[in-house]
């Protein structure tokens, strides 16, 4: 996906980092492949839209409504299947570094990676793959927690 996208964004493409289940080996996950990519200035990516529509990608602007303002991007297949999912942040936007090291957390702890797995599993015979929004806010609260754990883990490793 770098090498699609790098060179719509030239010289504002900073870097890409495969996030969200699929970056994480033994995890379970929808197909579909999510991904950061940072930008030096995100006010210059609305100039983008038509490029990424030409290539297939959907803009949906700061849909997610994070505080810290980002664009995202999705690119489905013909039977509407989400594919990819691009998170285009700042530089500088913490939500970045928490993500990668989340994902690197995840990675690197097999049990914090299992619980990941059961929770997911209890919520998906909760909610089922019908109700994608129930299941989203389910986790909510379950990965605040990890992310705390990988915060500490992450202070631990740099010290």
């Amino acid at each position: 996906m770098a090498t699609e996208l790098s060179p719509i964004f030239g010289e504002n493409f900073i870097k890409i980092e495969h996030i969200g289940s699929t970056s994480v080996p033994g995890m379970i996950a929808k197909p579909q492949i999510d991904a950061i990519l940072v930008v030096k200035d995100l006010d210059h990516v609305k100039d983008l839209y038509t490029t990424m529509s030409n290539y297939g990608f959907k803009s949906f602007g700061n849909f997610i409504q994070k505080a810290e303002p980002e664009e995202y991007f999705a690119k489905d297949n013909e039977l509407g299947e989400r594919l990819f999912s691009v998170h285009v942040m700042q530089e500088g936007n913490p939500e970045i570094e928490d993500t990668i090291n989340f994902r690197d957390y995840l990675v690197a702890n097999s049990e914090a990676r299992d619980a990941y797995i059961n929770y997911k599993q209890k919520l998906m015979q909760e909610f089922g793959d019908q109700d994608y929004n129930s299941y989203g806010k389910g986790k909510v609260n379950f990965l605040e927690e990890l992310k705390s754990k990988a915060r500490a883990w992450q202070e631990k490793n740099l010290n």
